[in-house]
């Protein structure tokens, strides 16, 4: 089966939603920064990975290298210190089991923590994906978003920070290629916030009552646009948005694994909100994931992290 299909050739795509909407359109735009994002999140994702690969081909250099040294020292001994030589080998294989103890410990503490980041890298590029969905579905808001998951977020972010040095001053995105990588994240992570807030305002859909009384100062705009958008919206397209949404409901049926809104907080004025907040929520904290995570890869690595200068 190609990969082209020749629909988009006029300059319009389609939406998750069903419309054919301009490629510039501020959906497409938006979805390409989450795009972007996951693929430099991808790529992150493969350099730690790689890391972890050359910690263990390291693992298996040192332990022959440290095996060939002991049976060349032990041998030596022999030959140079005669009857002292059992008491001499003994004292040195106890140093190095020690030395071999301690790079063991350390070797597990790096790639226990490598695989626990690149664990969380592959929840958030799902996490990414779902808000893509999201996104460009956000007309009809049939796809919802994991409740909690700016909470996930936050707990990944105190795990990776427990035991990073303190940040007593602004530093430069340095440390390592990988933290280097993971700030570029961070980055773009930015651009697409601001890029989903310009997406939910354009859609008129911040508007939880996270504060009353913006609500109220913006109520009569809201009014106006509402009875805008009903009188394009409602008529044909709930009808068959609720029809679809009662077949799925009485089959028992889901799509991608997410939630269905409550019926209670499912609309309001036409178009579904309920995970806008919860989805506000885990991008804004996203740029805070990557910024500790570059902190505790460099830390990881045994890089240093450039101090900006006066």
């Amino acid at each position: 089966m190609p990969i082209y299909t020749r629909t988009g050739d006029k300059g319009t795509s389609l939406t998750l939603g069903g419309q054919r909407l301009a490629k510039d359109n501020i959906i497409f735009q938006t979805v390409g920064e989450f795009d972007t994002l996951e693929a430099l999140t991808g790529s992150a994702y493969e350099m730690i990975l790689s890391y972890k690969r050359k910690l263990l081909w390291e693992k298996y250099i040192y332990l022959g290298l440290f095996t060939m040294g002991m049976m060349v020292l032990s041998t030596a001994i022999a030959g140079t210190f005669g009857k002292f030589a059992l008491p001499v080998t003994v004292v040195v294989a106890f140093f190095g089991l020690l030395i071999n103890k301690i790079y063991m410990e350390n070797f597990a503490v790096k790639t226990y923590d490598t695989t626990v980041v690149l664990k969380q890298l592959e929840i958030i590029m799902s996490d990414i994906y779902k808000i893509s969905a999201y996104i460009s579905d956000i007309i009809r808001g049939r796809y919802g978003f994991e409740e909690g998951a700016a909470n996930r977020l936050e707990a990944y972010i105190d795990m990776l920070n427990i035991d990073l040095p303190e940040l007593k001053n602004f530093i430069l995105p340095t440390g390592s290629v990988i933290a280097g990588k993971l700030h570029e994240c961070r980055c773009k992570a930015r651009d697409a916030e601001r890029e989903l807030i310009k997406l939910l305002n354009w859609a008129n859909i911040i508007t939880e009552n996270d504060d009353e009384d913006e609500a109220k100062d913006s109520s009569k705009d809201n009014v106006e646009y509402n009875a805008e958008y009903n009188a394009e919206y409602n008529a044909e397209d709930n009808a068959e948005y609720n029809a679809e949404y009662n077949a799925e409901d009485s089959s028992g049926s889901t799509e991608m694994s997410t939630t269905k809104r409550s019926q209670e907080e499912k609309c309001d004025a036409g178009r579904c909100h309920i995970t806008d907040k919860e989805v506000r929520m885990y991008v804004n904290r996203l740029s805070d994931f990557f910024f500790i995570c570059a902190r505790f890869m460099a830390f990881l690595q045994g890089g240093k992290e450039v101090k900006l200068s006066n």
